[in-house]
């Protein structure tokens, strides 16, 4: 429990991992996860106004389905109700709420007004062997290009359009069966991991293992 300054909200940053079955927890599931888990650890959550409140808690960097992640964040505003928020008794209490699949690494508070918008995300891809020979050629093509645009739909029903996204791309290496892919990310958007399986002619299941997200770093 907090103790202090009545209606003072702050923010906490929790990082976390993520694998195994859970990793197949879609975005908005993963949120109510976390959304639960708060309640049951007996968190002060923070809820919006409105005739439909909802609690702030936040992914900055959306995970796609199926992707294990060694580096994610969750940020969770909290009624602080006292001078200092614990950490470490925040993160005792929530890791007693988690499952297998899901491993919280840290938890810190915010002191300032960080907007978690933009920066650099690195994923891992296993492959299988024989398909080295033909990724190396497609991985050149890819580079060489100035201009990569792949049709993103928001849903079935809708036409959906265009996007620029070799910018996004900054590195992609072939080592050992596997592939290593350094990308950005910003308020414009960033390069989707299954855009980056399409461009290279890969689908999930000719892949060696999950896709791995490495580490995210800020700006």
């Amino acid at each position: 429990m907090f103790i202090g300054d009545s209606g003072r909200i702050i923010t906490i940053a929790v990082r976390f991992r993520i694998f195994g079955d859970m990793r197949f927890l879609s975005h908005s599931q993963t949120l109510r996860f976390f959304q639960r888990a708060c309640v049951r650890a007996d968190m002060e959550l923070y809820y919006s106004r409105g005739f439909n409140p909802r609690p702030k808690l936040s992914l900055p960097l959306p995970r796609n389905v199926g992707v294990e992640s060694e580096d994610e964040l969750l940020c969770v505003k909290v009624n602080a109700n006292g001078d200092e928020a614990d950490c470490e008794d925040i993160l005792k209490k929530l890791k007693s709420q988690m499952t297998d699949g899901v491993e919280l690494l840290s938890a810190e508070i915010l002191t300032d007004n960080r907007v978690f918008g933009k920066g650099a995300v690195a994923y891992r891809i296993d492959i299988n062997q024989e398909n080295e020979k033909e990724l190396d050629e497609r991985i050149r093509d890819l580079l060489n290009k100035d201009s990569v645009k792949v049709k993103r739909q928001a849903n079935t029903k809708s036409k959906g359009k265009e996007v620029e996204i070799r910018s996004y791309l900054k590195s992609l290496e072939q080592k050992d069966n596997k592939i290593i892919i350094d990308c950005i990310f910003g308020p414009a958007g960033t390069i989707r991991v299954d855009e980056i399986l399409g461009l290279l002619g890969l689908k999930m299941e000719q892949l060696a293992g999950p896709v791995k997200r490495l580490k995210i770093i800020w700006q």
